[in-house]
């Protein structure tokens, strides 16, 4: 077995390799393999279960974390021109997509950013992700494909880091 895992069949579409997935991906995080659900009925049953036991005490520390997502995207100070123009985009795209995985109930409780119309967006590029997904399955177009997205990604990350270099020290806060 490798990682120790164990092989299946797909259940339906994707619902096996995504249960695969999240098993693996838990296996690299250090989770129990025995604590993962091996059915999508399993699965839900755990979600259901997460969401009667959850506890609302995070107090200011979980509001702050939850802020802090989109609010991370949001244009800096220094920023002009097309560099502010897309610190402005991925901030109100970061927004829509944190306004499309919370519930309204949810979202009203903290300080989050407007999210109409901006959520429209990834509702109106599903046609255009569509497309895209289909044309990367053929070998050329896909290869062109995966350069120019990870010439995106790290020239986004180079925006991002204004030139300093990733590092972590465990002792020191993790804040900005």
């Amino acid at each position: 077995m490798k990682y120790g895992l164990r092989w299946e069949p797909a259940r339906g579409i994707g619902q096996g390799a995504l249960l695969h997935f999240q098993k693996y991906m838990g296996y690299l995080l250090g989770v129990r393999l025995t604590w993962h659900p091996e059915t999508v009925p399993d699965t839900l049953r755990v979600m259901a279960m997460t969401l009667i036991a959850r506890a609302h005490d995070s107090g200011e520390q979980g509001a702050e974390l939850i802020e802090s997502y989109p609010a991370a995207f949001a244009p800096r100070p220094d920023q002009r021109g097309f560099a502010r123009l897309r610190a402005h985009y991925n901030h109100r795209i970061n927004s829509a997509y944190s306004a499309l995985y919370m519930l309204p109930t949810t979202r009203r409780k903290y300080r989050m950013p407007a999210a109409f119309p901006w959520v429209l967006l990834p509702i109106a590029r599903i046609p255009l992700v569509t497309v895209v997904e289909l044309a990367r399955r053929v070998p050329p177009i896909g290869r062109l494909h995966e350069k120019a997205m990870l010439w995106h990604r790290e020239n986004w990350y180079r925006e991002q880091m204004q030139g300093r270099e990733a590092e972590f020290e465990a002792t020191g806060a993790l804040r900005r």
